[in-house]
């Protein structure tokens, strides 16, 4: 236990190695040299040559600004011994040239480099995709007159409202299961006036209306 205490101390109380360095940022999504400021898109991969081996999950941080982002990737080094440290954006509010620095236990282990943070672009609700409330294998089949929605960038849950051929649907539940891409699933069960056949599900969404989604009702 000593071995390991003194081991652990000496990991703490290193010196921070002046040739780390970050040589790009990247959005982790495209090669582009920007982020927005949240959403799914808000997540960077950075490039850097020298990284200590020692550094890991647990130990290496990565601040953009003055917030700390969530580190979830560290490649192996590549032919030109760069790493890629893929990092998760906090929800920043402001925008512009913002500072990126990388930390080793809370020491900064190289110079700062510079991220172009972005606006988000706007929401566009949409259903991803449509099954039965108990047979998910269904695929926009409805076996049990329950239904399963997945929707994506819904701002304002709140607001939505539901029909199926006009007639609104009961036992409405609505849950995020991702926040970065504002993904929802919903579920409810038909109205008793939908019967067999082709069916429309609409979504309102405050004044907004989403295009008919068809089902199959058997």
């Amino acid at each position: 236990m000593d071995h390991l205490a003194q081991a652990a101390s000496r990991q703490e109380t290193r010196e921070v190695d002046t040739q780390v360095r970050i040589r790009r940022i990247t959005n982790a999504n495209s090669s582009e040299p920007v982020a927005p400021s949240r959403g799914r898109f808000a997540s960077i991969s950075i490039w850097v040559e020298n990284l200590p081996p020692e550094a890991g999950l647990q130990q290496l941080q990565v601040t953009v600004g003055s917030s700390l982002g969530s580190v979830c990737d560290i490649s192996p080094p590549d032919r030109a011994g760069l790493q890629q440290v893929t990092v998760l954006l906090p929800e920043l509010e402001a925008t512009g040239l913002l500072p990126v620095e990388m930390l080793w236990s809370r020491r900064r282990i190289s110079p700062p480099a510079t991220l172009r943070v972005i606006p988000p672009g706007p929401s566009v609700p949409r259903i991803r995709s449509v099954y039965d409330g108990v047979n998910l294998a269904s695929n926009g089949r409805i076996e049990t007159r329950s239904v399963k929605l997945v929707l994506e960038e819904i701002a304002r849950p709140d607001e939505i409202q539901v029909t199926v051929d006009g007639f609104p649907v009961s036992g409405l539940e609505l849950f995020c299961t991702d926040p970065r891409p504002q993904r929802f699933e919903m579920n409810f069960l038909l109205p008793e006036e939908v019967g067999p056949g082709t069916r429309n599900v609409e979504l309102r969404i405050g004044r907004r209306r989403l295009p008919p989604l068809p089902i199959e009702v058997v």
